[in-house]
């Protein structure tokens, strides 16, 4: 086994993807997503490898709701990962409501997408595959959900925003409350703050 830095996985990702025939683009996000699952412990050399021997996949076609697959077989998960990041912030993208997608290959490349596309919209997303489901929050780390190695057809599903905002009025409320939790200044309890001595230092 061979010990690389996340900026070498990264470095050699790009290059071998770019040597497949990927555009600079989008061989640079297959760099980006095996350095992201490496940071995360996560060999993904394997999937890339598997991705890259496959040759061309399946392009994403966009549409409300459900995305096609434009070409043969699964859809390729850099090209769809760059895509569903290219489309977050449309009133009809992948954050505007449950969107189905048909099978994925190579799906584990995907999951560094699903994380940056939950961090761009601010929210939870659910990612239900059969016999599998689990949820990508912003910000948040922990143990990456074990995925198949074959195509699977993926649904996600944003929640509620992991960051609400609050009423200013309210937590001012809510202070005044928390204030009572503390200690009223006495001429007592002032007496006894600080050194008896002079400080000479």
């Amino acid at each position: 086994m061979t010990a690389l830095s996340q900026n070498e996985i990264e470095s050699l990702a790009l290059r071998a993807a770019r040597g497949a025939g990927f555009s600079w683009g989008l061989a640079e996000e297959a760099g980006l997503a095996l350095g992201w699952l490496a940071a995360r412990g996560h060999d993904g050399t394997g999937a890339l490898l598997d991705l890259l021997n496959a040759g061309p996949l399946a392009r994403p076609l966009p549409g409300p709701g459900r995305w096609q697959a434009q070409g043969q077989g699964p859809l390729c998960p850099i090209t769809l990962g760059a895509a569903l990041l290219d489309h977050a912030r449309l009133a009809e993208g992948p954050l505007a409501g449950p969107l189905d997608l048909p099978p994925v290959a190579a799906p584990v490349l995907l999951v560094p997408f699903l994380a940056r596309l939950a961090d761009l919209g601010g929210t939870a997303l659910k990612i239900e595959a059969p016999g599998l489901g689990f949820v990508m929050a912003p910000r948040v780390g922990g143990p990456l959900p074990v995925l198949a190695t074959t195509p699977l057809a993926l649904r996600i599903v944003p929640l509620a925003a992991a960051l609400p905002l609050f009423d200013p009025a309210i937590l001012d409320a809510l202070g005044l409350y928390a204030l009572r939790t503390t200690v009223p200044a006495t001429e007592t309890s002032r007496g006894g703050a600080g050194s008896a001595t002079p400080d000479s230092d």
